[in-house]
């Protein structure tokens, strides 16, 4: 269940429990998990998942550094209880372990986290505004890290400055590469906020409410770090990271359209994408001289049309 994609027919009871309300409830985790995730750090090649809560008992299964553990829960003895990613169940030592958070409260919960900001006046440092010009709604986002774990912070505040609801996420830090990020997204219709965490997938979430539309559960589909990202006003999202994947379309009902290939161009690294109108245009940074490298792709089949040096 975990690692399938978590579309809207697929969260009929979330969005009953929150998208029907006039704002959002608590999520404590990634949408479709039954628990937090955590990632595996702090050790050289592998950590052991044992059978009990002891470094005596036996070991079920070596899990490797930067892998994902789920269904995550604190037990005795500095242990954490989880899941291997084949579903075997056992207890990791916590000091090799950091969470994958993700968390989304709502105005009216009057219990919620110092990682939740309710003041715009925070979003100093790092930050960044969605608009949404047909709404009377903005959308203020940060980026912070400690060195271990980076964090993206979104809250959504109204014409008067009062908050609605507000999002937090974090990554444990393995790369040069941001590891999460929020864009603008789908149409005026129906404005969405995207949130990407690499750890845990993309997730779309509605402005009004703040409630979990869909999500593209990382094990489907990875759209790699330091995530480029357009969307077009039919609510097609067009991604991709720096180090790959080249683009990605993904529809604004959580479907993967087709994916992108330009291995037989010389190209850089993706740093930008934008929609021009039936094409989107991808723009690739050159690691040894200044630069970039353009490639024009078909909006519909994701085919290069033509490539600029």
């Amino acid at each position: 269940m975990r690692r399938m994609r978590c579309v809207l027919s697929g969260l009929v009871a979330l969005i009953l429990a929150l998208g029907a309300c006039a704002q959002a409830e608590i999520v404590d985790c990634w949408p479709g998990d039954e628990g937090k995730r955590m990632r595996v750090i702090d050790c050289e090649e592998w950590v052991s998942l044992r059978a009990k809560p002891s470094t005596k008992s036996e070991r079920l299964e070596k899990i490797p550094l930067y892998e994902t553990v789920f269904n995550c829960r604190e037990a005795e003895g500095g242990f954490i209880r989880c899941e291997a990613r084949d579903g075997k169940e056992g207890y990791v030592l916590s000091k090799y372990l950091v969470p994958i958070d993700f968390e989304i409260c709502s105005a009216e919960d009057a219990e919620r986290g110092d990682q939740f900001w309710d003041d715009p006046a925070k979003f100093v440092e790092r930050s960044w505004t969605l608009e949404f010009p047909e709404q009377d709604m903005h959308v203020l986002c940060a980026w912070e890290s400690d060195g271990t774990s980076e964090k993206v912070r979104v809250s959504c505040f109204d014409a008067s400055d009062g908050f609605v609801w507000g999002l937090y996420t974090s990554v444990p830090m393995t790369a040069e590469l941001d590891g999460s990020n929020a864009f603008a997204g789908a149409t005026a219709e129906h404005p969405r906020v995207l949130v990407h965490n690499t750890c845990l997938g993309l997730v779309v979430i509605d402005l009004a409410t703040g409630a979990p539309v869909w999500t593209l559960n990382v094990e489907e589909e990875s759209l790699g770090g330091s995530l480029s990202c357009a969307v077009a006003e039919d609510g097609t999202i067009y991604a991709g990271g720096f180090y790959g994947p080249d683009p990605v379309a993904i529809s604004a009902d959580g479907e993967v359209l087709w994916r992108s290939s330009i291995d037989h161009i010389h190209t850089g690294r993706l740093c930008g994408i934008t929609v021009e109108g039936d094409e989107i245009v991808a723009d690739y940074e050159y690691q040894d001289e200044d630069g970039y490298s353009r490639v024009w792709f078909d909006r519909a089949t994701g085919e290069v049309t033509r490539t600029e040096r």
